[in-house]
């Protein structure tokens, strides 16, 4: 079992202790083997060149040359095309709240009708 993780009173870790997924590789690998294999980069160099050679079978002269190109030059750009639209989500809105406001409610809503015309209404209505 781990053991548990030392936090500050506000729920910071204190130094030297880190949260991570159980069995995960350290950040700090790709830096340890840099210094490791270091002194070797020529000797697997020369082993790229080896296996780039022409009596090796073409799928690892392909690939062995591929790696070495990479180290030596460096990997090609990648480019891509992208088409970006300006999108005002404000202004679309309140369009279709105004649109849905006009379904709901007819367009001369706003008119408060007068007072002869409420009484004329309520004498058309009969009651029986």
């Amino acid at each position: 079992m781990n053991a548990p993780v030392q936090r500050s009173a506000d729920g910071r870790l204190l130094p030297g202790n880190t949260v991570g997924i159980a069995g995960a590789r350290p950040r700090n690998i790709v830096t340890e083997l840099k210094i490791r294999y270091e002194n070797r980069i020529p000797e697997l160099l020369e082993n790229l060149f080896v296996l780039a050679e022409p009596d090796k079978p073409y799928m690892v002269q392909i690939a062995a040359t591929k790696e070495i190109l990479d180290r030596l030059i460096g990997k090609p750009q990648v480019t891509i095309e992208s088409t970006s639209t300006r999108v005002d989500i404000a202004s679309m809105y309140l369009a279709a709240l105004k649109r849905a406001n006009a379904e709901i409610q007819p367009a001369n809503s706003h008119i408060i009708p007068s007072a002869d015309v409420v009484e004329e209404k309520a004498n058309e209505i009969k009651i029986d």
